[in-house]
């Protein structure tokens, strides 16, 4: 805004606050340096109704509190100085305060006031448009013909469900008496129960008899009672031969010695002898198996032993027996690995 205003006007304007710049001017003209702030001229501040900033006047007033609070001062510290050095040197008289220099006049604010606005431009005549022919009223469109009703299906009964036919009446039920086969284990007992009692007589009766320099053989073992067959079974097998059978037939008394000299030689282990050994053996397959002898030279037979399974494979035990040595040595694998 460019003036001059007087303080009044410049208060009308619009936009005009504490913190506009103002340019006071004065007959020798103004500076750039010269813009100040609205509070910080008192007759501009007083006629915008605020306070006055800090203006020259109170710059002035400023000034000369400053100049008293330093003369104070000085006096305070040179009176310290003086009691320090003593009485002999007369403390020098301060100076006389210097005049407070007068206030400055006010300068007076012009104010240029801005050129008006350049008039806006008139907008040429508006040429009206023709106005557009009315439309023309469409030809009334036809009733619309109402819809013929649908047709309403009868209802349906549902068809009953055909009953099942009655079943037919169960045959007579006949009670026919069962016949119960005995148990196999009863079959099977019974051969074994004879198969063990002749393998115990077989063990009795060559632990019994005596060799050659012992003297006579002992006399055959009192009859056992012969087994009553259970109820419904086959009979008990025919008992086997004994050792007695076998000097009858086909053993002599030497040989007979072999084959004791090869029973009661000590067996790998704690097993106890050979001959209970393969008892044992023997007894847990349910089945006979004889010893044989045959003459190899003088003093020396060969002795042998079949070891019959369950599932038909045979074991062989074959061995040689000295008897002027009284040694028994194994022929076969499985002799050999029984024999100690």
């Amino acid at each position: 805004m460019r003036g001059p205003y007087t303080p009044g006007e410049l208060s009308l304007l619009p936009g005009f606050s504490i913190r506009s710049l103002v340019c006071p001017e004065d007959l020798a003209g103004s500076r750039g340096a010269d813009w100040r702030e609205v509070r910080s001229v008192p007759e501009l501040a007083a006629a915008a109704g605020m306070p006055a900033g800090p203006g020259l006047a109170e710059d002035a007033d400023l000034r000369a509190s400053l100049r008293g609070a330093l003369a104070g001062l000085l006096d305070l510290v040179t009176g310290l100085l003086a009691r320090r050095r003593g009485p002999a040197s007369a403390p020098p008289e301060p100076p006389p305060p210097a005049a407070p220099e007068p206030a400055p006049e006010p300068i007076p604010v012009a104010i240029v006031p801005e050129p008006p606005p350049p008039p806006e431009p008139v907008p040429a005549a508006v040429v009206p448009e023709p106005a557009l022919p009315a439309p023309e009223p469409a030809a009334a469109a036809p009733a619309p013909e109402p819809e013929p009703p649908l047709p309403v299906p009868e209802p349906q009964l549902p068809t009953p469900v055909p009953e099942p036919p009655a079943p037919e009446p169960l045959p007579p039920v006949v009670q026919t008496p069962v016949k119960f086969a005995p148990p196999r284990w009863r079959k099977a007992a019974v051969p074994a129960a004879a198969a063990a009692l002749c393998a115990v007589l077989l063990v009795w009766a060559l632990t019994r008899k005596p060799s050659a320099t012992q003297g006579p053989p002992a006399t055959a073992p009192a009859a056992v009672p012969a087994v009553i067959p259970a109820q419904d079974c086959p009979p008990a097998p025919a008992p086997c031969p004994g050792p007695e059978a076998w000097n009858q037939d086909a053993l002599d008394d030497r040989e007979l010695d072999a084959i004791h000299l090869v029973r009661n030689c000590p067996a790998k282990g704690l097993t106890g002898s050979v001959g209970r050994t393969l008892d044992r053996k023997t007894a847990r397959t349910g089945r006979f198996a004889p010893w044989t002898a045959a003459r190899l030279s003088e003093d020396a037979f060969k002795v042998g032993f079949i070891l019959p399974s369950r599932s038909g494979k045979q074991t062989f035990y074959e061995f040689e027996a000295d008897l002027s040595r009284k040694k028994v040595t194994g022929r076969s694998a499985a002799a050999k690995s029984l024999l100690r």
